[in-house]
């Protein structure tokens, strides 16, 4: 019986893939409030090394291992932006490849988990701008993800850098809920709001496409309205809300349907 339970236990873990079914909690967000969403399993990796520069406290170089014990993780900055690398057993399986230039002053955020359900580890890093008000929402989210024995680096700017909630499994698929914002100067007010806009992105392999064809939801415009709201706007035109979708890619580079992935640096 107790063998019966064990296997039990394993086989629920393995279908679920780590993830957790909970209650989604966004002051502002695609989802409505009370709806269960299953979030996707990602932890934080603690650094067995991490050098900062001695003056600024800004993190200079690291690196962490999964608790697999096989893979490795480096972190390293060349004065100009932070690359990352990755080895199994010794070997790389990722050369050095470009992150993003903004500093990873939540650096301890590193977090590791099966983000594109290949049972292999993969590895998310948010890295801010350093702004203040709004503009310490602005990152670059950082996936490098697995596929086939090797990884690769997608970047993409949002306006959503915390990994929670953002990382979830919808229509039995995983997916990245991307967050951008913007204003628009006359509504159908008359007034000028600003709004929070929401895509989803589906992981596949080593890279993420457009996946708002998987939840009604989304795309969703919702009125940054300075208190809860989790509704699409009916302040914007259908004209309006085109425009703004349009704008909430400005700096995201497409290739072959998928979002650009970022290639190793040259030796």
């Amino acid at each position: 019986m107790k063998g019966f339970i064990v296997a039990l236990f394993l086989l629920i873990r393995f279908i679920s893939h780590g993830a957790t079914f909970a209650e989604v909690d966004w002051t502002y967000g695609p989802f409505e409030k009370g709806e269960k969403v299953e979030r996707l399993d990602l932890k934080r990796l603690k650094w067995a090394s991490n050098v900062r520069n001695e003056e600024l406290g800004n993190f200079l170089r690291g690196h962490a291992f999964v608790p697999d014990e096989r893979t490795r993780f480096s972190l390293t900055h060349d004065g100009a932006s932070y690359l990352a690398r990755v080895t199994r057993d010794g070997k790389e399986v990722m050369a050095k490849t470009r992150c993003s230039q903004n500093s990873p002053f939540y650096s301890e955020l590193l977090q590791v988990g099966d983000l594109n359900g290949d049972e292999e580890p993969d590895f998310m890093l948010p890295f801010t701008t350093g702004g203040c008000g709004g503009g310490a929402w602005a990152h670059d989210v950082v996936m490098i993800l697995s596929a086939d024995g090797r990884y690769r680096v997608t970047k993409i700017p949002t306006y959503g850098g915390d990994c929670r909630d953002y990382f979830v499994r919808i229509a039995g698929k995983p997916c990245y809920v991307h967050q951008a914002f913007n204003y628009e100067s006359r509504c159908r007010d008359g007034k000028s709001h600003s709004f929070f806009i929401y895509n989803l992105y589906e992981i596949k392999g080593d890279g993420i496409r457009l996946g708002n064809h998987l939840h009604p939801d989304f795309p969703r415009i919702v009125w940054f309205s300075f208190k809860p709201n989790n509704r699409e706007t009916d302040l914007l035109s259908e004209g309006q809300k085109k425009i703004l979708l349009k704008k909430s890619f400005p700096d995201v580079q497409w290739h072959g349907g998928f979002v650009k992935r970022t290639p190793p640096e040259r030796h």
